[in-house]
């Protein structure tokens, strides 16, 4: 330290230290990380533009349920890439997607409402929750290994 200053000389090798800040030190205090939060947002986004492209179709035959078995399974493959992982809200994230985007598309198929409401369409979005859920849900008794 110089004498009277309070400042380390540079030969000094007791001064302060200082990290230099990376990505990791700016979102270290929010609740949810960033990329989840916008993995989350990206998969709702998808499922509200898959109602319009999916309901220019009829919900007929076997359109529903595959239709019922791809689009969580596209929606949820963006939310646990995004989320790096699955958990409880990517789950409902991609149930909530997924079958809100069939029931908006079901509603597109009935002429907006003019045309009685598609059965398939419940059919579609029933499939949607159970694979949702089982692509980006948690699954239970498996623990992630602490590094």
């Amino acid at each position: 330290m110089s004498p009277g200053t309070g400042s380390p000389t540079p030969r000094d090798p007791s001064g302060p230290v200082r990290r230099p800040k990376g990505p990791s030190d700016a979102s270290a205090d929010l609740p949810v990380a960033p990329r989840a939060l916008l993995g989350w947002l990206a998969t709702l986004a998808l499922g509200a533009l898959a109602g319009p492209v999916l309901g220019e179709y009829e919900f007929h035959g076997w359109f529903p349920p595959l239709a019922g078995v791809l689009t969580p399974l596209l929606l949820g493959e963006v939310c646990v890439a995004a989320a790096k992982g699955r958990s409880v809200i990517s789950g409902a994230v991609t149930v909530v997607a997924s079958a809100g985007g069939l029931l908006l598309a079901g509603w597109f198929s009935s002429s907006r409402g003019l045309d009685p409401f598609p059965a398939m369409a419940w059919l579609a979005a029933a499939i949607a929750v159970v694979v949702g859920w089982l692509r980006a849900g948690p699954w239970p008794g498996r623990r992630r290994r602490s590094a």
